[in-house]
């Protein structure tokens, strides 16, 4: 570009119009899996809880975690409904793990915090009661990837649950691709 001015000074704003990508991004992927095999007892129906929460590590900016499956087994006959959540207020403060060779951290719940304020839900699903009922949530199309914050803070994701009855039990398992 090339600004010329004959009357003195004068700005100039330039605006991309177009954002142009051939293919995809690297499908070439390292799985993670977090395990959450402790039985936990979510005791008031109607409330959220959250479930698993993930984000990358702080040193991690230039990788990309993209939730692939969650499995949720329901050891009790009861309904509830699920969501994928960016940053929702818990009532008590996470404690994040990190993950042996991967940019990926997690906390898991306990059952005793709560979601106080919903974050921006990126998914929402019912799910059926059943006797050791297994329900298998399927992501692999999504692009929905935690990042960072203008101030460098770890953006997290969390599932989170609210069961349709009290003392409803649960397991998890969560799957992510890992792009580095």
């Amino acid at each position: 570009y090339e600004i010329r001015s004959t009357t003195g000074s004068g700005s100039f704003r330039q605006i991309c119009s177009q954002v142009s990508m051939e293919g995809s991004f690297n499908s070439l992927y390292k799985p993670v899996v977090i395990e959450n095999y402790t039985e936990i007892t979510l005791s008031v129906s109607g409330t959220k809880y959250p479930l698993i929460g993930y984000r990358l590590g702080a040193n991690y900016r230039a990788s990309k975690i993209i939730l692939n499956t969650l499995s949720i087994l329901q050891t009790t006959n009861d309904n509830y409904i699920l969501t994928l959540e960016k940053n929702p207020t818990l009532s008590v403060a996470p404690a994040w793990s990190s993950i042996s060779n991967s940019s990926a951290e997690y906390s898991q719940g306990t059952g005793a915090a709560t979601v106080t304020a919903n974050g921006y839900i990126l998914a929402s699903y019912l799910g059926k009661g059943g006797s050791l009922q297994n329900d298998i949530f399927d992501f692999a199309d999504s692009a929905m990837s935690p990042g960072f914050y203008i101030n460098g803070t770890p953006e997290p994701h969390w599932i989170c649950i609210t069961p349709l009855a009290n003392n409803s039990k649960f397991r998890s398992v969560l799957s992510l691709n890992e792009y580095e």
